[in-house]
């Protein structure tokens, strides 16, 4: 057959689908029901359209025993061209999908144990890019998925794929206001077909052996990813790019370990790779894992939304590694830091705050038995500023009526605290401060905490050491330590702390002598000296106060003020 043409037309279909199969070039040569083994039986067939799809196919046919073997190619197939068939199905427009495909193929009749098998394969899609309907900004396109190396037999039903690549690819994941994704929508199910009268069952066809697939290899190169949140008060975005990704053999066999290594970037700095291997059938992992400068303030839009806080600026970083299996747990060790976090929090009370350094080491966390543990903590220059801007806004007292009454279960419920060893061997805070600032009183009140140096040793649930703390700063330039000894889950057990200020400036706190007793402050010094002991649930404390040459100042003009004698209190 020479330049043949075929023309097809479905109008069965909710579309209409119209195809053209030109020129059709068909060639059968030696054909005869005669066959000696020196016979060469060579078939030809190729067929092209107009739209550049090729359909061929070469190979040999034999009578005894019936077999067959040849090579089937198939390119340029426009997916998009058969869209009437599934429009009804997808709930997104499949702008352009090219298909192609090649194998080898035999079939013997007379060979039942390798009845059919298929060599030598290959699979590509490209070109692929879809729109949500009547928009013009694409969710999701593709360059190329490459299927090579594909075998399959029958009856054995061994599949096997060499590889499997997919090229220059992107995704976008949307939150609508309403808090659909649009990744979870993009397929409309048909309508369950109507029960009909019970029908005697038939026999259930049965495979000769159990099918199993093997992929020696499964590689993405640079495929981005972009997730948007309209849902959120302040939408949210966030750019993932995935440069490249390797799983090494995935086996139908869970048994099997499987080889992961990937790479993430996100934002301009952030990486996040892990290597190692997992093994399906007992969740086992073994991966080391590294992230560096993986943005905070990505994650700005859903703290101002669940916690009134801005996260504007901080980056984390973590060198570790996380070993398990379900049945003994998992285990996540490492190294990590938090540098340069800086975030700011509204409210009655503003808060902002930060650090330059947060680091920990050694960290391991255990999931059976669930237990937290680290060598050191470090908190370099943290610092705290509060100010106070308006009183919190009153709440409905509940009456007890309107108290649901606790059962059983919630009881136990709520007793019933899972249990953790905790363990961190020392924290530290270095040259740290906090500022107040009160803007509710007149004139407004400043006070701050600086230097101040923190060592807690022996942070521990348990009760065979107790927690050693010491802490040293300046409250208003007055110098402040405070040391001691407790445990923590139970201090009456034993306890022991010290504490010394030394003449602290009292005028700071003339807007509050001002507001309450109608005068400023107008000198005087005050010192403190404690000391707390608790032994067997006894407490035994001793105190000594200095207030120094404390004079009143400056008469205030306040409506709310308590009207005493204290200059005669004073002098006395």
């Amino acid at each position: 057959m020479v330049n043949g043409k075929l023309d097809f037309q479905d109008a069965t279909n909710p579309t209409d689908f119209t195809q053209s199969i030109n020129p059709i070039n068909f060639s059968l040569q030696d054909f005869t029901t005669v066959v000696s083994d020196s016979d060469e039986n060579g078939m030809y067939f190729i067929a092209k359209t107009p739209m550049g799809t090729e359909l061929e196919w070469r190979g040999r046919l034999d009578s005894h025993p019936l077999s067959t073997e040849g090579n089937i190619r198939i390119s340029g197939v426009r997916i998009d061209n058969f869209a009437p068939y599934f429009a009804h199905y997808l709930k997104f427009d499949l702008l352009k999908a090219v298909y192609a495909m090649q194998l080898d193929y035999r079939i013997n009749f007379g060979n039942l144990d390798a009845l059919f098998e298929i060599s030598n394969g290959s699979i590509q899609l490209s070109e692929v890019l879809c729109h949500p309907p009547e928009d013009d900004e694409q969710f999701f396109s593709l360059d190329s998925v490459a299927i090579e190396g594909l075998s399959i037999g029958y009856p054995s039903l061994a599949a096997e794929i060499d590889q499997i690549t997919i090229t220059e690819g992107f995704t976008r994941a949307v939150r609508a206001s309403d808090g659909a994704i649009n990744l979870l929508n993009l397929v409309a199910l048909p309508e369950p077909t109507p029960a009909t009268e019970a029908t005697a069952p038939t026999a259930a066809f049965e495979l000769p052996n159990t099918p199993s697939l093997r992929i020696h290899r499964l590689q993405v190169e640079n495929y981005r990813m972009l997730w948007q949140d309209y849902a959120l008060k302040n939408p949210a975005e966030l750019g993932l790019h995935l440069p490249s990704l390797r799983i090494e053999n995935i086996s139908s066999d869970l048994t099997e370990p499987v080889q992961i290594e990937v790479t993430y970037l996100i934002g301009e700095n952030g990486r996040v790779q892990a290597t190692g291997q997992v093994i399906p059938a007992s969740a086992a992992v073994d991966f080391t894992i590294e992230i560096e400068s993986l943005p905070l303030d990505y994650a700005s839009a859903y703290t101002q939304e669940f916690a009134m806080t801005e996260l504007q600026s901080g980056n984390f970083s973590f060198k570790g590694a996380l070993q398990g299996t379900q049945e003994t747990g998992y285990r996540l060790s490492g190294n990590g830091s938090l540098p340069n976090l800086t975030l700011h929090m509204d409210g009655p009370n503003t808060i902002d705050a930060g650090w330059e350094q947060f680091e920990f080491n050694d960290l391991e966390v255990q999931s059976q038995p669930l237990g937290l543990k680290l060598s050191s903590i470090n908190l370099q220059t943290p610092v705290a500023k509060i100010t106070r801007l308006k009183p919190a806004p009153a709440t409905e007292e509940k009456t007890a009526a309107s108290e649901p009454t606790p059962t059983t279960s919630d009881a136990a419920t709520t007793t019933a605290l899972p249990s953790i060893d905790l363990e961190i061997v020392a924290f530290a805070v270095h040259d740290g401060s906090l500022h107040f600032n009160d803007q509710l009183v007149n004139p407004r009140f400043n006070f701050s905490i600086v230097e101040v140096e923190t060592e807690v040793n022996n942070i521990t649930l348990a009760q065979n050491a107790p927690t050693k703390f010491s802490v040293n700063a300046k409250i208003n330039r007055s110098p402040f330590e405070m040391q001691g000894a407790l445990f923590p889950v139970d201090p009456k057990i034993n306890s022991h702390m010290t504490l010394q200020l030394q003449e602290l400036a009292l005028p700071v706190f003339s807007p509050y002598s001002g507001q309450a007793v109608g005068r400023k402050l107008g000198q005087g010094w005050f010192s403190l000296n404690s000391d707390f002991k608790v032994e067997a649930g006894e407490l035994d404390a001793s105190n000594k106060i200095l207030i120094d040459q404390m004079e009143l100042g400056d008469r205030v003009d306040s409506p709310d003020a308590i009207r005493l004698p204290l200059s005669l209190a004073i002098s006395l």
